[in-house]
């Protein structure tokens, strides 16, 4: 993990503990100013939560439900493929730490996009799409075989990859972009995005609240959704429910609303 974290964008850690040699790995990050907090493993938070917003205190009871024991069975029982109800788990996860509305993509173990914040639900479905499509388009050939200098720094070589996939480069973009790489960039047209799109598929994907339209399922359906986790009880649930039969998407009710603000 220290090594992870060596050469990705971040600031500071904080863990229960760190093995021999951590530190040391870690201490040369950031030129020595990389931030090392040992949290306290037996530390228990008080019951209630609460934020002070303008003077007014908003207070609430922490959530405290043990996702894994509540919704293995509920995801078991809708004979979903064991890696994608851990997927579902892992995204249920990942909403109870993110900012309401919320929602997520995930395969194969990892968190493809989340939309968080928004006021519409189907925003957020829609912009964590896009993030899981150039997720996706990021393994295509065309950007496997982006050549950079050695000398362009890794976040920027990925920051320049979703720059092509974007496709709506400036000219002083492109320029900069030309002088990154050491071969001329291939072609990547938008029949070549749409085709690689098509092979993206066994996607989960789970919202914290209740999918209030069909066009939340409609949406994820184009972005290879397989499976959804929702907790269920929209007054237009049975319209939801039919958009998933008709995209043979799995729908799993959890029952359990995970709002965060």
């Amino acid at each position: 993990m220290a090594e992870l974290l060596t050469r990705v964008v971040c600031d500071g850690v904080i863990a229960p503990g760190y093995a021999p040699g951590t530190i040391a790995t870690l201490s040369t990050k950031k030129n020595g100013q990389f931030l090392i907090i040992e949290a306290d493993e037996a530390y228990v938070p008080p019951p209630p939560e609460a934020r002070e917003v303008y003077g007014l205190r908003l207070t609430q009871q922490r959530d405290h439900t043990p996702i894994p024991t509540v919704l293995a069975d509920t995801i078991g029982r809708a004979a979903v493929h064991p890696e994608a109800a851990q997927d579902l788990l892992l995204g249920i996860t990942v909403l109870r730490y993110t900012q309401s509305n919320s929602v997520c993509y995930l395969r194969a173990g990892t968190t493809l996009g989340i939309g968080a914040g928004q006021q519409s639900r189907v925003d957020c479905t829609r912009l964590a799409g896009a993030k899981a499509d150039t997720w996706w388009l990021r393994r295509h050939p065309a950007l496997r075989n982006l050549t950079f200098h050695p000398g362009i720094r890794r976040q920027d070589r990925i920051n320049w990859q979703i720059r092509f996939i974007e496709g709506d480069l400036t000219p002083n973009e492109n320029a900069r972009l030309t002088n990154a790489l050491s071969t001329p960039a291939p072609e990547l047209t938008g029949e070549m995005r749409a085709q690689w799109l098509q092979n993206m598929k066994e996607v989960a994907f789970v919202s914290d609240g209740a999918l209030p339209f069909r066009d939340n399922i409609d949406h994820a359906h184009r972005h290879g959704v397989r499976y959804i986790a929702e907790p269920g009880g929209s007054i237009r649930s049975t319209e939801v429910e039919e958009a998933c039969r008709e995209h043979q998407i799995t729908l799993i009710r959890t029952g359990l609303r995970l709002f965060h603000h």
